[in-house]
């Protein structure tokens, strides 16, 4: 119990990772969602859409994207299937084979997501 609260999240939190999970659309075994809301709890909201996108069936990895501080920022997450890492890296980031990062500097929202998928489909033709 005393676990469980303290990786508790307020409503408005809940609420928020909800809305970037019902914008989720499927590319290739994977899921892309956008976050499109400011919060300051963003890059978690994030990270724990990307974490219950994994719970879909026939879903292989997920990232979620979100813009701050001037840059298009994708959250990537597989369960080691496909490695975010080699797709995140391609994009500028890095990070593991199951949990990655990157940041789009000078991106918006539309040429970020043509950026995103043409790295997953590279990885797809290269893996």
């Amino acid at each position: 119990v005393k676990v469980k609260r303290l990786f508790a999240n307020t409503l408005e939190m809940n609420k928020l990772r909800t809305s970037v999970i019902s914008s989720a659309e499927s590319y290739m075994k994977c899921a892309i969602a956008v976050a499109d809301f400011n919060s300051k709890d963003i890059r978690v909201i994030s990270a724990q859409g990307s974490d219950e996108l994994l719970k879909v069936n026939n879903i292989k990895a997920s990232f979620v994207m979100f813009e701050n501080a001037g840059a298009v920022n994708i959250s990537a997450r597989s369960f080691g299937d496909i490695n975010v890492q080699i797709i995140m890296e391609s994009l500028g980031g890095g990070g593991h084979q199951t949990m990655a990062a990157c940041q789009l500097k000078g991106y918006d929202m539309k040429k970020a997501r043509t950026a995103l998928e043409e790295a997953i489909k590279e990885f797809f033709d290269k893996n």
